[in-house]
Formats: structure tokens, C-alpha cells, sequence
């Protein structure tokens, strides 16, 4: 599921200050997290050409499944995106999510992370939004792919701990558009905050009829959080191992790491490492068959 971007939002905490038009860039780095797992840049140009940058990486374990556990993760290598992620037959749906994070840890210190407290004290929450995964016309694959606007619009509103979706204005996403794999999205304001998204590689594994996961790295890039604020960037990935349970269920649980981007304090200390890993239990249960 493409919802790595959503480190910048533990389950449940609640985001104001990216619903408004007069947000503060400062307090919305300190409620995420990110103050010092990202990077402020000093212009919007240069938060552009950061998104389509390679960061160095380690990672070559196609081992997905450890992931989830693995206390010592390195970036995957970033390659050009290709195509979407084909997804299980039994996967195809509407389905209802509930999802709760289990665990926050931060493995190489809280120094590398600022409000790491606050991190922590968000172990235990949980929401609740749907997800959909069905046969895209789009791209014409006959393939069962992931609605990327509606699954990003769901989980990010009930994170976030909106009430309603009115904080989005709207999400751009091309699926025919492979070279980059961008998603955008626009909140409310004037001008409103964005969040450009760009899936810079992904992994799938089947590891048996009923087990399947998908690995997802992405660079977030955001813009317009304050008047006069400069673009921030961070890099994640999110591991998610779905389980068949039944017809109607399913059993998942997903990592979401984040990593450091160039420039970042401590950049070269971290040497590639994750920084932040947050790790939910989900249980899926089917709505509507598609």
C-alpha cells in the first residue's frame, strides 16, 4: 500500500496545524517527528531536485518478510520506478481497516530524532479507514493493483485524526505515468500545503497462496507549511505482510522506517541506517467484493 508518507502522522495524533492556512512550520516538524530525520531546504527548487536525487544505499536482502523484524535496516538501492504492484486475487475489495501501533523504536538513538518522546507516547493508538485494491481500467493490466487516491485519502484523513476530508483539496495521481510514480497531494489553504510523494522503488513477494508482501520507498517532500517556509524532505519505507485468514479477513502488519536524506543532521553518522521504525498490527475485513 503506498502509505510510507504517513510517518509524517503516528495513528490517532491530531495534525491542526496542516488543516489551516496559517500553519506553523516548526510545531508541524515537532508533532511529526521529522524535525531532525529531515531536511529544510532553502528554496522550492531545491526541494525539486532533491526528490529526484539517489541517496546512497546499502540494502540487498529481497527478504521482505524479515524486514518487519530486522533491527539493523539499510536503504534499498533507489532505481527508477517502473510499474505497480500487482497485488493477490484474494486481495481484491473493499475493505475495512483497523490498525494500531504497536511499537516505536528508534534504534540508533533518540538524537537522531527529535520528540522522540512523543513518539513513544503514541504506542497504542489506533484508527480506522478503508482500503480498496481492484482491477485498474486505467492502466489496463487486468491486474488487481491498489487504488492509490482513495487508499491515500482514507488513511491519511483518519491519521491525521480529521474528522472529515475536507481538509484535502484534491490528489493528483497519474497511474499511466510510470517514470516516477508521483503522488500529490493538496490540502486545504491559500495557498495550501502539499505533499509530494515519489515512489522511488518497490518490491513484491509472494511468500506462499496466502501470504503476500510488498515493500514500498518513497521521498516526501513538503511544501507551503508556514508563510516564507522552505520545502521539507524525508525518506521512508513501508513493509507490509498480508495474511489471507479467511474469505472475508485478513491479517497484516507493517513497518514503516525512515531514513535520513542528504544534508540532514547526522546524516553520516546514520550511514544509511533507519532512524524511526513504527510498526502497526491491521486487520482487514472485507466490505464489498470488487
Amino acid at each position: 500500500m503506498v502509505s510510507a508518507f504517513l510517518t509524517v502522522y503516528g495513528c490517532g495524533s491530531v495534525a491542526p496545524q496542516v488543516n489551516v492556512e496559517n500553519c506553523r512550520r516548526r510545531k508541524f516538524l515537532a508533532t511529526t517527528g521529522l524535525a531532525t530525520a529531515s531536511v529544510i531546504l532553502g528554496s522550492s527548487a531545491e526541494g525539486e531536485a532533491l526528490v529526484k536525487s539517489s541517496s546512497p544505499s546499502h540494502g540487498t536482502s529481497r527478504d521482505l518478510a524479515r524486514r518487519l523484524t530486522d533491527s539493523n535496516l539499510q536503504e534499498w538501492e533507489t532505481t527508477a520506478y517502473s510499474s505497480p504492484v500487482v497485488y493477490p486475487a484474494w486481495m481484491a475489495g473493499v475493505w475495512q481497516v483497523s490498525a494500531t501501533l504497536v511499537r516505536v523504536r528508534m534504534p540508533l538513538g533518540e538524537r537522531f530524532l527529535s520528540s522522540g518522546q512523543a513518539l513513544q507516547e503514541r504506542e497504542g493508538r489506533s484508527c480506522s479507514f478503508s482500503m480498496r485494491y481492484a482491477i485498474n481500467p486505467a492502466t489496463g493490466s487486468g491486474q488487481v493493483e491498489e487504488d492509490v487516491p482513495f487508499n491515500v485519502a482514507q488513511r491519511l484523513v483518519a491519521e491525521a485524526g480529521w474528522t472529515d476530508g475536507g481538509a484535502i483539496q484534491r490528489i493528483e495521481f497519474d497511474p499511466r505515468k510510470k517514470q516516477d510514480g508521483e503522488i500529490n497531494i493538496v490540502l486545504m489553504g491559500n495557498p495550501g500545503p502539499r505533499i509530494s510523494v515519489f515512489r522511488r522503488n518497490q518490491f513484491a513477494q509472494t511468500l506462499h497462496d496466502e501470504n503476500f508482501c510488498v515493500d514500498q520507498v518513497v521521498r516526501q517532500v513538503f511544501f507551503n507549511l508556514g508563510e516564507g517556509s522552505a520545502p521539507v524532505v524525508s525518506d521512508s519505507e513501508a513493509i507490509t505482510q498480508f495474511r489471507k485468514m479467511s474469505q472475508d479477513r485478513i491479517q497484516a502488519r507493517q513497518r514503516v522506517a525512515t531514513y535520513l536524506v542528504p544534508g540532514a543532521p547526522l546524516f553520516d553518522d546514520a550511514n544509511g541506517h533507519a532512524v524511526l521504525f513504527q510498526d502497526y498490527d491491521m486487520t482487514m475485513k472485507l466490505v464489498e467484493r470488487e
